[in-house]
This record gives C-alpha cells, sequence and structure tokens, in this order.
C-alpha cells in the first residue's frame, strides 16, 4: 500500500477518534459551545448552505379571443345536379354545342339529334291535312246539291198533294215523288256526315302535326337552368334514347357545397347560416355558411349530416373545388373574449385541468374550468381571473406550498 494512502486513513481515524472524546466529554462540549457564541460568523460558515429555489417561466394571464370551432371533414357534392336526357327516341346525335366544363345559360344548345325522319313526317302530315281540307270542300259541295234535291223533292210531294182529289192524281206518280223526297233526305245526312268526318280528320291531322313540331323542336337538346356541364354522356353518331341515360349533368348555378358527417354531440352545436371556412386538398380555403342540418341522426353510427354551401361558387372553382374532391370545414360556433393561458400551462389527472399558480414566491394549485384551444393558447372559462401569474410550462413534481423564482417570459405564447 502507498504511504499516501496510508496517511489518508490514519487522518480520517485521528477526527474520529476526537469525534468521540468530544461526544463523551460534557464539559469539552460546553467549552466549545462557548467558543462558537462569541464567533457568530465562525458559526455561519460551519452550518450546511441552503439551495436556491428553482428558476421557472411565468406569464400574466389575460383576455384573449377565442373561436369556438367544429372541425368537419366529407366530400364537395353539387347542391342540385340537373340531369339532361332526350326526349325523343331512336334519333341519332348528329351534333354537340357543349361539353364537360362548359358554363351553359338556360336554354343553350348542347346537342342536336337528327331531324330527317320527322321531316318526312311533317310532309306527308302536311299533305294529310291538304286532302281533309279537300275532303271538307267536297262535302260541303255534296251537302249543297242534296239540299237542292231535297228542296225539289219536297215541292214536287207537295204538289200532287194537292191534286189528290183530283182525276189527274195518279198513286204511282205520288209513290214515286215520296220515295225521291226520302232519298234525298237520306243524301243529305249522309253528305252531312262526310262532312263531319272530314272535319275530324282534318283536325285528327292538325294535332298530329302539332306533335311532329314538337318532336322536331326536341331534337334541339337545351340546357333547362343555367349552371356547369360536370358530366357529358352524348356522342355523335349514337342513338338518343331516354332509357339510356342522361346525356348531360348540370350543375345548377354553379352552386356546391360540403355534405359532412357530424357526431351528435356536435351537431346539437351547430345552427343553419353559421360561418366555415373549407380547404380542399390542394385548393386555398374558401368561405361558407351552414345551409342544412339533417334532422335525423344514423341510429346505427350516431351520426348526422349536414350540407355547408360556398358563398362565392366563381371563387371556389377558381381555387380548385371540384365535385367529388375531399375536404375539411372549420364551422365558427361562437367568438367570445375570455381568460387564456398557455397550452403548456395546463395540467390534467383525475381531478379535472389545473394550473400553478405564483403566488409572492410561492405555487398554488388552482382547479379551472378549461374552453377551446386556439393554437397554442387555451380559454380559462372559470377558475381563474386576469392578472393572475402562472408557469408558463406546469411541471407535475412541484406542489402547493413550494418556493419558486418566477420570471416572466420575454416571448408571446408557451416556450
Amino acid at each position: 500500500m502507498k504511504r499516501s494512502t496510508q496517511m489518508a486513513i490514519f487522518a480520517v481515524c485521528l477526527v474520529a477518534a476526537v469525534g468521540v472524546v468530544v461526544m463523551k466529554s460534557p464539559g469539552l462540549r460546553a467549552d466549545l459551545a462557548a467558543h462558537w457564541q462569541g464567533h457568530p460568523a465562525k458559526v455561519a460558515a460551519a452550518a450546511p448552505a441552503q439551495p436556491p429555489s428553482p428558476l421557472v417561466t411565468v406569464v400574466k394571464v389575460a383576455t384573449r379571443s377565442f373561436k369556438d370551432q367544429v372541425a368537419l371533414t366529407g366530400s364537395l357534392v353539387a347542391r342540385e345536379e340537373v340531369l339532361v336526357s332526350a326526349q325523343v327516341d331512336g334519333f341519332a346525335i348528329r351534333a354537340l354545342d357543349a361539353d364537360v366544363g362548359d358554363h351553359v345559360a338556360a336554354g343553350a344548345v348542347l346537342a342536336r339529334l337528327s331531324q330527317d325522319q320527322l321531316q318526312a313526317q311533317i310532309a306527308q302530315n302536311n299533305a294529310a291535312i291538304t286532302r281533309a281540307g279537300a275532303a271538307i270542300a267536297q262535302a260541303a259541295a255534296t251537302i249543297a246539291q242534296v239540299k237542292a234535291s231535297v228542296v225539289q223533292s219536297a215541292g214536287d210531294l207537295v204538289r200532287m198533294q194537292h191534286l189528290r182529289n183530283s182525276p189527274a192524281f195518279a198513286q204511282a206518280t205520288y209513290d214515286q215523288k215520296l220515295a225521291a223526297a226520302d232519298a234525298a233526305k237520306a243524301q243529305l245526312a249522309a253528305a252531312q256526315q262526310a262532312l263531319a268526318a272530314a272535319q275530324s280528320d282534318k283536325i285528327s291531322q292538325i294535332a298530329a302535326g302539332k306533335q311532329l313540331a314538337i318532336k322536331l323542336a326536341d331534337t334541339t337538346i337545351t340546357a333547362p337552368v343555367a349552371g356547369v356541364i360536370s358530366q357529358r354522356n352524348a356522342q355523335i353518331g349514337a342513338i338518343a334514347s331516354a332509357a339510356s341515360g342522361p346525356l348531360f349533368r348540370i350543375i345548377r348555378d354553379d352552386k356546391i357545397e360540403l355534405a359532412a358527417d357530424v357526431p351528435e354531440q356536435d351537431l346539437a352545436r351547430l345552427r343553419t347560416g353559421m360561418a366555415a371556412t373549407l380547404t380542399a386538398v390542394g385548393a386555398a380555403p374558401v368561405k361558407g355558411h351552414i345551409r342544412l342540418i339533417s334532422p335525423a341522426i344514423d341510429p346505427a353510427t350516431r351520426l348526422g349530416q349536414i350540407r355547408i354551401a360556398v358563398d362565392d361558387p366563381v371563387a371556389a372553382a377558381a381555387q380548385g373545388l371540384h365535385i367529388g374532391a375531399f375536404a375539411h370545414a372549420l364551422v365558427i360556433v361562437a367568438n367570445r373574449q375570455s381568460v387564456g393561458v398557455p397550452a403548456t400551462a395546463v395540467m390534467t389527472d383525475v381531478d379535472g385541468a389545473s394550473v400553478l399558480v405564483i403566488e409572492g414566491n410561492k405555487v398554488a394549485r388552482k382547479q379551472v374550468k378549461l374552453g377551446v384551444t386556439n393554437g397554442d393558447w387555451t380559454e380559462v372559462r372559470s377558475g381563474l381571473p386576469p392578472g393572475a401569474i402562472v408557469m408558463q410550462r406546469a411541471e407535475g413534481f412541484f406542489r402547493t406550498g413550494d418556493r419558486v423564482r418566477p420570471e416572466f417570459s420575454t416571448k408571446v405564447g408557451p416556450s
């Protein structure tokens, strides 16, 4: 063993021995106490030093503006999508005058169908109307002739009746005149019926012509409302048919909105007309508002649906919002002025939320009722007055009554 080590062990043993002697000798202890009472500076130097209080960063509580918001997600849909179908079947699409993405006015031409077959039918119908007119004229002329025969036969019959009691009366001649009068009346009735039939035929042909005119107009397919074309199924050369589905889909007045499913606890806080901000992937935010809140909640998912309308559809289209795109929205439920603390100042446990308040140089733990969190700041609804000093970053090892050295934060917000 080295000599230096041996000397150190000897010194320790010597000090221990002296201590034992002092502790066993009351007189010696009294003399030492009297000696040190006369030298307080030596006593202070001999006493162990107290550790300094820990340094903590604090902030002064103030009233801030908080936005109570509900976050939603869903898909963009058309508020009203109008289907445009062919009103006549069996005609080929001859021309297309609109395509997907086009903004069209009400009545604008979208497509044209072939009219050759209808034009031929219209020509036939016009000929039929002319024939019916000729038949009417012929029936009228026949009626005029038959009426003259009726008048003549009636006159002959009257004259024969005047000769009934004279020698010149012949029964056979009278019978002939009577038969001629009856035949003339029958011919008149037949002519009148022919006239009525010709007139009915003409009316029928005119009605058929109107139907053909309607079909001819329907070969020009127009937009029933103003809006933007979201889908085109029409192809040149294809046979138009109502059974084959719509030729075009139009988003009425370019209006789109977000269809979002909302948990029932949030649905109760929402009202129609509340402002919202919508954001789609890759698009800038646009303004909107709640247009519709579903009156029913799905019993399986406990979700209800709302519709958030875009305030400016043109601006939304320019920002890249499209039907079917995924988007999210923030609905502003309320704007209020409340006490705010840094989010890092809040602690939560089984007893709820609390903050560490600095009163003088001591820590006091205060239970608080929280509201919303906007960014780095959390709203305190109750339990903390404005002007209170709170620890900016709460630490769980501090207890009520602990001494600290507070230092105000030099930056706004949590560190």
